[in-house]
Formats: structure tokens, C-alpha cells, sequence
């Protein structure tokens, strides 16, 4: 029989012999935080081409996680009710976000985005044989059946329905409802989808305009495309077929635009896949929206992703955030700066300024802007599963 004494020593010697090893912890991981939407009450975060996370806002000061969609190759969201629409690589997903913490499947548009393609067929939470459903496909191979025709002639914007977006999009956003319709930006074409039913969309067609496009903002009767070379600008009165009228050609360069009254706003940022070019916020006339001609240029550090609101510009730059008066286009005005380094995107929205950085999500009160108070920060690193 053995001893305890002889068991004891066995296991010491053991021990002494391999070292203690206490039990790993999950390694902490950044994510990258990229494009993001705000309804008034949650706000969607894109993890780049991984999936969105849903924040609950209604405090501010008190922000938390409530979701987690996982979806690969998404860029973008955008919402109208209680339906949201998002790219998962070329394909359009639709979702019923009438539990805004699980949103669910509902429906696909397949292959109707170029310049993403998908590495396997994805299905999420939706029969096989109906996937890409009851809205009809986009006519591609897989589909099954033809796009259906729409008469192009109609420029009057329809009144019915359930009316635009229901919250708001970042400067870098690809995405933008505007009546009911959605309009989508892949690397060389504006895609247009009726969604007088919300849940139900229907491709109505794709617009060229060239490769090396980035960005869309919808203001009044036209829609701003931010591209590397310039902004191009498409009258949007006819909903369904939006028409170019002019464009604002710069250095290459990637430039988010953002749109007020009759000045436009546009950054460039150097020392990207962009291209070099001047570090810049440019501000172009676009009284005539046929002739768009810059009023003033002025040196920043790295700009990206900005908004304006009664001439005031909020813009992310290499250092800080900035706040500018910018009554006089030819001599901005310093307001205020926040501290956050490298920001890619703002949204502002009454007195709540979001941003989104390399490190995580930042909410701050800006309803003096001269004097921005942070509410709370969000962590993008984690730990790993």
C-alpha cells in the first residue's frame, strides 16, 4: 500500500519539476471600431467587416452594451422604423430591429454591391431557398430569377410610407435614406432600392460614376459623393434616378463631405492608400450646385470624418477634435478642442457629440461648444473569446 507520505512527496517533486501554472486569461484584443449610426435611442458600431455593435444611449452618461450582430463584410448600417439595412460583403441584408438589442433577418438582396465579394455562401437565420426572399434578387447568378423593371419617369418623391431614415449617419457613411428610398454607394456605383415597404426592398438600379468612391451625404434635393479624387454631386429630385450635375475635383486623397446651406465641407489626409496630398479642410461655394468653386483651404494635421451645424465645424483631426466657427470661410475661428487623438467619425446630434477613435467611443456633451463635456467612453478592447 502506498503511504500519504510517499503520495505527498510524489506530487511535490511533481510540482517542483513542471512549476506552477496558473490558469491563462483570454488575451485582450483591440477591434476596430468604424462606421456608426445613432436613432434616439441606440447607437449601431460597425466592427470592420466583423459585425455591429448595438449601444444603448438613452442615458448617455450611462451608455451600455446591449448586442451584438455578428456579420461579415460590413461596412455600413442605416435604419428607417424599426428596419435596418446593412452590406454583408455584395449582398443586402434586412433586418427587424423591432427589439433593437436582437435584430433579426428578415430578407436579402444577393450580389446587388461590386468590389466585396463574398468567400462563401453566408446564411443568417434564413432558409435557403428563400434567402434573398420575398424583395427579389438583383438578377445575378444564384438568384433564381430576373430584377424586377420600375418605371424610371416617375420625378415626383412619393409621400406615402414610412418617410426617411430614423436616425442619423457618421461622415464616412456609404449609406443614406432619403424619402423612401435607400441609396448605396459600392467602389464605383450609387445603388438604389425602393423601400416604400421598408421590409420589403427592391433594387431599382445602379448609377456609374467611377471608381475610387467613399462617401454619400444626402442634403436637400442632392446627394454629395465624397470620392479620391473629388465630390461629385447628383440631383436627387427624380428619387429614382438620380442625375450627376457637376463635380469639385481636389488632389487625391480621401475626403469625407458634409454639407450646409450653400458650403460644402470636405477634408483631405495625406499618407494614405489614397494618395499624398495636403492635410486640409476645404470649403467649397455650391450656391450653384452646377459650378461648385472653392472658397478656402485650411492646413490641418490628418483630418477624417466631420459635421457642421449654423457654421460651426466639428472635425477629427491627427491630434484632437476640433470645433470651428467657420462664419468667415477665409479665417475659421478656433472654439474649443477635445482631447481624443486620431478620431475617424463624429456625429452630432442636439447637444450629444459622438465620436469614434482608434481606441474606443467617446460621448460628449456639446451644448456649450466652447466648453465640450465628456459623458463616457467605450473601450474597443476586449477579451478575447
Amino acid at each position: 500500500m502506498i503511504s500519504r507520505r510517499f503520495v505527498l512527496f510524489a506530487f511535490t517533486f511533481a510540482l517542483l519539476a513542471v512549476g506552477w501554472r496558473a490558469p491563462m486569461s483570454a488575451p485582450a484584443v483591440r477591434v476596430d471600431f468604424g462606421k456608426i449610426y445613432l436613432t434616439p435611442t441606440h447607437l449601431y458600431v460597425g466592427e470592420m467587416y466583423q459585425g455591429i455593435n448595438i449601444y444603448d444611449v438613452r442615458d448617455p452618461a450611462a451608455i451600455r452594451s446591449v448586442g451584438y450582430v455578428p456579420l461579415e463584410g460590413n461596412l455600413d448600417v442605416v435604419g428607417t422604423g424599426t428596419v435596418m439595412y446593412a452590406d454583408n460583403y455584395e449582398d443586402l441584408l434586412v433586418f427587424d430591429c423591432t427589439d433593437p438589442a436582437a435584430p433579426v433577418v428578415i430578407d436579402s438582396l444577393q450580389k446587388v454591391f461590386t468590389g466585396h465579394t463574398k468567400p462563401q455562401p453566408i446564411v443568417y437565420g434564413v432558409n435557403e431557398n428563400t434567402y434573398g426572399g420575398s424583395s427579389g434578387c438583383s438578377g445575378s447568378d444564384g438568384c433564381g430569377t430576373a430584377p424586377p423593371q420600375y418605371d424610371m419617369t416617375d420625378g415626383g418623391r412619393n409621400t406615402g410610407g414610412s418617410g426617411g431614415a430614423s436616425g442619423q449617419s457618421g461622415s464616412m457613411s456609404r449609406f443614406a435614406i432619403v424619402d423612401h428610398y435607400l441609396y448605396c454607394i459600392d467602389v464605383a456605383n450609387l445603388v438604389v432600392f425602393d423601400i416604400i415597404q421598408p421590409r420589403a426592398p427592391k433594387l431599382v438600379g445602379k448609377v456609374s460614376i467611377g471608381f475610387g468612391i467613399e462617401t454619400l451625404f444626402p442634403y436637400e434635393n442632392y446627394l454629395f459623393i465624397g470620392s479620391q479624387t473629388g465630390m461629385f454631386i447628383f440631383d436627387a429630385r427624380d428619387v429614382r434616378l438620380p442625375i450627376k450635375v457637376s463635380e469639385f475635383r481636389h488632389a487625391r486623397a480621401c475626403d469625407p463631405v458634409v454639407v450646409e446651406s450653400e458650403r460644402a465641407y470636405v477634408t483631405l489626409r495625406n499618407g494614405t492608400r489614397c494618395g499624398e496630398s495636403e492635410n486640409e479642410l476645404h470649403i467649397v461655394d455650391i450656391a450653384d450646385v452646377k459650378s461648385p468653386m472653392l472658397l478656402a483651404s485650411h492646413g490641418l494635421d490628418g483630418p477624417q470624418g466631420l459635421s457642421v451645424r449654423n457654421s460651426m465645424v466639428i472635425v477629427c483631426d491627427a491630434n484632437d477634435v476640433k470645433i470651428l466657427d467657420v462664419r468667415n470661410e477665409k479665417s475659421p475661428v478656433p472654439v474649443s478642442s477635445i482631447p481624443v487623438a486620431n478620431g475617424y467619425d463624429v456625429i452630432w446630434s442636439g447637444d450629444l457629440l459622438v465620436i469614434v477613435a482608434p481606441n474606443g467611443l467617446y460621448l460628449y456633451d456639446v451644448a456649450d461648444p466652447a466648453q465640450p463635456r465628456q459623458l463616457a467612453m467605450v473601450s474597443n478592447v476586449r477579451k478575447a473569446a
